[in-house]
């Protein structure tokens, strides 16, 4: 055993020494660069997603243009040149990465405009990702400042993207530590080595530091340690359980949609037009639908504060998967945010509970389940709600995990049986 020591401290040693610690100051110098730059394109992202979405507000007959908007996306992405990938998230991203090939710092601009349209447009999507897209076009651009070698045979840009899209997110969510879980559970440290993730987390720090006095996320109240009731313990059961059905249901929603796409020869035109003809119709043909309509964060307060029942989150899921589905430019995180408190207030007023403790819960549990993210929904729950909230958060969200995963056995099964 005292052998050992010696030697586990002399290769320590050696790997200290043979480590390249001026490349290694010049990845440090980018996360921080990276970061500032990252939280200047949020505040761009947050007053001009504000300014669409009071456009809208002002002339919500806006709505019936959704399928020319669609058609003036996909003649944007044409003209600038860019691959228009229809799933929602951030898979173009992540084939990008995986395919080695340079991210085209023009995507960022180009993503951030079609989600501008669509919000203007009255759909219910988030600016997530345009978020992501503008951080890794920051990342992409800001590399040659730099002169950072590929480490080991994995290109320098790869990591670079990785510290811009995580920054950028940051800066959206003021939420560190959950946009680096988040970055790390979807792309599982894809194209970063390990080592290199704590110049990725410390331009999250740096981004979100930027944004926090800037005042421009989405806001949420306190609520810290709270005393176990009767009526809110039922009330995170019967979250947990409505989360895992809601996020079931806007996964194998957009599937679905996928599948049309297929059959509509994946054409981006065909599909954004029909998308933004049926939401637009929905939208101004149905009698109070129209408040359901585009981002929503406006609504979040008001459900956090005052139990309201309804089935008004249920409508908006179901807006939000026909937009995502059939391609229109947005995201899906800050979606699922307005939903999990509308769903949260609808639980609150049935079983009696808090809503603020509902509200809180079902936000970060609908963001796990939906976005397949159960450590970053515990983390981000932390940073809105407060530490003190973790003894609520984490068996809630873990619960909902587990409704999803059952709920996904149990199809899994059943198309199984129908296909013998």
């Amino acid at each position: 055993m005292g052998q050992d020591r010696p030697a586990s401290a002399g290769a320590l040693r050696r790997r200290l020494q043979a480590y390249d610690w001026a490349m290694g100051s010049r990845r440090v110098a980018f996360a921080v660069v990276c970061g500032v730059l990252c939280g200047l394109a949020n505040t761009v992202l947050c007053l001009t997603v504000s300014w669409a979405g009071d456009v809208w507000r002002a002339w919500p007959w806006l709505s019936a243009a959704l399928p020319a908007i669609g058609a003036l996306e996909v003649a944007l992405f044409r003209k600038a040149r860019v691959t228009m990938d229809l799933r929602p998230g951030f898979n173009g991203l992540m084939r990008d990465m995986g395919a080695d090939r340079r991210f085209p710092t023009r995507e960022g601009p180009v993503v951030l405009a079609g989600t501008l349209m669509s919000l203007a447009g009255g759909a219910p999507v988030g600016p997530d990702s345009a978020a992501k897209h503008l951080g890794a076009s920051v990342g992409a651009a800001v590399l040659p400042w730099f002169s950072i070698d590929d480490d080991n045979g994995r290109p320098a840009f790869d990591w670079a993207v990785a510290c811009g899209l995580s920054a950028c997110f940051s800066a959206l969510l003021c939420a560190p530590l959950g946009v680096f879980a988040y970055l790390v559970e979807h792309l599982r440290a894809h194209g970063t080595t390990v080592r290199h993730l704590p110049t990725v987390l410390l331009s999250c720090f740096v981004a979100a530091g930027f944004a926090r006095p800037m005042d421009l996320q989405m806001h949420t109240p306190f609520v810290g340690a709270r005393a176990l009731t009767g009526p809110d313990l039922w009330g995170a059961v019967a979250v947990a359980v409505a989360a895992a059905v809601a996020g079931s249901c806007f996964v194998v929603g957009v599937h679905c949609l996928e599948r049309v796409r297929v059959r509509m020869g994946r054409s981006p035109m065909r599909c954004l037009v029909a998308g933004g003809a049926v939401v637009g119709a929905v939208l101004l043909l149905v009698p109070g639908l129209l408040r359901w309509g585009g981002l929503g964060t406006e609504l979040v307060v008001p459900a956090l504060h005052e139990a309201r029942g309804g089935w008004g989150f249920a409508l908006k899921l179901a807006l939000t998967v026909t937009c995502l589905g059939f391609g229109l430019r947005g995201g899906e995180v800050t979606p699922m945010f307005v939903i999990g408190a509308l769903m949260g207030s609808s639980v609150a007023a049935a079983v009696g509970a808090d809503p603020l403790v509902t509200g809180a819960l079902a936000m970060v549990s609908l963001y796990a389940v939906a976005l397949g993210s159960p450590v970053s929904g515990v983390l981000v729950g932390c940073e809105f709600f407060g530490w003190g909230f973790a003894p609520w958060l984490v068996p809630t969200v873990a619960a909902a995990w587990a409704g999803r995963l059952a709920l996904e056995g149990t199809l899994t099964a059943a198309l199984a049986r129908r296909r013998r």
